[in-house]
């Protein structure tokens, strides 16, 4: 128990560790531990963002990295779930490849 407290909460106050009770314990745990998962998704899309602004010619940060304006425009509306999703994709071309592949495999099903 103090081991972990002091791995994922950074404490290693004797007192203070043990005045947790059980399910606060396994509850400060628990958001130590999604603390670090959503480190290794911002690394990630690090590194995504750096792929991409590697590889474009012409790069319009808003465009497409992260249109923080937008996000902060949804945290402050309350919309606070989707403020991930403040960049906006152009599906054209996936939902015709998506129209050819369902086509395809109809017509494949069609000569059995």
């Amino acid at each position: 128990m103090l081991t972990s407290a002091s791995y994922y909460l950074g404490t290693s106050d004797v007192d203070k560790i043990l005045s947790w009770t059980p399910n606060e314990f396994q509850a400060l745990i628990k958001g130590a531990k999604l603390r670090e998962v959503d480190v290794l998704d911002n690394l990630a899309m690090a590194a995504v963002f750096y792929r991409v602004a590697n590889n474009k010619k012409k790069l319009n940060p808003k465009k497409d990295l992260f249109d923080a304006e937008t996000a902060r425009k949804r945290i402050l509306s309350d919309e606070s779930d989707e403020w991930k999703e403040s960049k906006e994709y152009d599906l054209t071309y996936y939902n015709k490849a998506k129209e050819a592949m369902n086509s395809w495999a109809l017509n494949l099903n069609k000569k059995e």
